[in-house]
């Protein structure tokens, strides 16, 4: 399975940097990436599929294809990084905090890490475990079915301590919309999106610009349950 993402919110509290050197930890194709790197940031990235190396060699500074689960292995990168970005990668290792540690020396004094985790106490799940419902799924989601982790805001919070962060801000990614894309449009939609970059399509700016803020408005009110996914933006712990 080919990995092409971009998190708007994780987007959103990247853009401002530039001319700053970036590790991307489950870099997927780099669509994420290339954003980075179009700002004038170096980006590089690691990725377990030799078949997104190949596109996101294409988009970014460099790529490496290793097994995350081995942080001996994840530990022998060196340089200084400014941020590391860990997007829709730490639930599915098996044991994200021994991944974390094996990176954090790999980030300068002042730099950040950039988190994102799914929330299973969303309103689709939760109605889901109401009707007795806990179906994992093939095509991603917060029960995509290699998680093998899963987060509320407190849980999520409790982890990034207990693996020597200290949380500078929080953002979400709305779910309303999410959910009726992975139940209504994503299927019908795989032609399109296996030949067009997710940051170039139409639908994802128009989203971005129009859709987005008023989404993220209104859900902000009752984030528990209205987040598909957390943002936080850390910095080591003193």
């Amino acid at each position: 399975m080919i990995y092409e993402s971009v998190n708007i919110p994780l987007w959103r509290a990247l853009k401002a940097l530039t001319g700053r050197k970036i590790l991307d930890v489950g870099c997927g194709t780099g669509a994420l990436g290339e954003l980075l790197a179009r700002n004038g940031n170096t980006v590089d990235g690691i990725t377990h599929s030799e078949d997104e190396a190949r596109i996101a060699r294409e988009r970014i500074a460099s790529v490496r294809v290793m097994d995350l689960n081995d942080p001996n292995a994840v530990s022998v990168i060196g340089g200084a990084y400014d941020a590391l970005i860990f997007a829709d990668v730490l639930e599915h290792l098996l044991n994200p905090r021994a991944t974390l540690a094996a990176l954090l020396p790999r980030l300068k004094n002042a730099g950040r890490v950039y988190v994102s985790l799914p929330n299973i106490a969303c309103f689709y799940t939760r109605l889901g475990l109401f009707f007795g419902r806990f179906n994992m799924s093939k095509s991603g989601g917060i029960l995509d079915e290699t998680h093998l982790h899963f987060y509320t805001m407190k849980t999520a919070r409790v982890f990034l301590a207990d693996a020597g962060l200290k949380i500078e801000k929080i953002d979400f990614v709305p779910a309303p919309v999410v959910w009726m894309y992975q139940t209504f449009v994503k299927k019908h939609d795989a032609a399109s999106r296996q030949n067009t970059k997710m940051s170039e399509r139409g639908s994802f700016q128009f989203y971005e610009r129009w859709i987005y803020p008023v989404e993220h408005f209104f859900s902000r009110l009752w984030r528990p349950l209205f987040a598909n996914q957390f943002i936080f933006v850390c910095v080591r712990a003193e």
